[in-house]
């Protein structure tokens, strides 16, 4: 009752920390992977694409172009971050790493038979490319297919929490309801001023169901309106706010566009969505 399963995997107590885990680590991967495709200029799915890009050098000055207010030394580390990252979960996608949850300790992917896996050293070794070839070498010693984790992509994406929600608002002038999700904005079809009742339960609806990584929704039907947008904070640049009258935000992409929204006369919210939504602004004129 408090939980309906629709939309949901069910699994046992045994594989619970490792399907949670392992959905967070997709959620994380998939920003970050977002990140570097844009600046790259073409799809980057996972740990081969980001290999291919550390051999010709193009992955350190994609990193910078990405980090560009943090020192060389932080750039690498977290250029070695994403790597093990994808390295882990193409080891778990190939069936060649589990993880090993500790209730005393911190829990770690290991190989298969429980034996110790060093990605870290070989993701280290990624951030060089003069070492790239070596890291390859460690890492098919490893038994990893760095494409495991991009043939994966296929499955549904993970889930994502929903922050907050708005009704009957004008994006670029349309009437639209507005979703604020972990990892971006969710853009639905708003309902004409005749069904102006049925915006918010449907909305509330939509929030309750879930989100998923891509911005489709998680429950069973998509709303019958029309295709909702998912605008991913990496394709963000910066956003301000208007308190002049109605309320108004402006959001830059990177692509040099921006989408303005705007307060309506009958504009409502869930519970927290105004808060969630300038909370969402706020974050983007930050330091990210």
């Amino acid at each position: 009752m408090a939980f309906p399963p629709a939309g949901r995997t069910v699994t046992g107590w045994d594989e619970f920390f490792g399907a949670a885990r392992l959905a967070e680590m997709e959620r994380e991967a998939d920003a970050s992977l977002r990140a570097v495709s844009r600046v790259a200029g073409s799809p980057v799915t996972g740990a081969s694409d980001v290999l291919d890009l550390a051999t010709d050098g193009r992955l350190r000055k994609i990193a910078e172009t990405v980090f560009d207010d943090l020192p060389a030394e932080e750039t690498t580390a977290r250029i070695a971050e994403l790597i093990a990252l994808l390295l882990a979960l193409a080891a778990l996608h190939g069936g060649v790493a589990r993880w090993r949850h500790s209730w005393m300790g911190t829990a770690e992917v290991v190989a298969a038979d429980g034996s110790h896996l060093d990605l870290t050293g070989a993701a280290e070794l990624v951030t060089d490319p003069a070492t790239v070839a070596e890291a390859r070498e460690r890492i098919a010693a490893m038994g990893i297919d760095p494409a495991a984790a991009a043939a994966a992509g296929t499955r549904p994406p993970a889930r994502v929490p929903v922050i907050g929600g708005v009704v009957n608002v004008l994006v670029d002038g349309v009437r639209s309801d507005l979703l604020i999700v972990e990892t971006g904005l969710v853009l639905v079809p708003g309902l004409p001023r005749s069904r102006n009742g049925e915006a918010k339960r449907r909305l509330s609806r939509l929030a309750a169901d879930g989100v998923l990584s891509d911005g489709s929704p998680a429950g069973r039907e998509a709303p019958a309106e029309g295709v909702s947008r998912f605008v991913p904070f990496t394709d963000l640049a910066g956003a301000s706010a208007n308190r002049n009258g109605r309320r108004s935000w402006a959001m830059n992409l990177h692509d040099g566009g921006t989408i303005n929204v705007r307060t309506a006369l009958d504009s409502d919210e869930l519970p927290g969505g105004w808060t969630a939504l300038d909370d969402a602004v706020a974050f983007l004129t930050s330091t990210r």
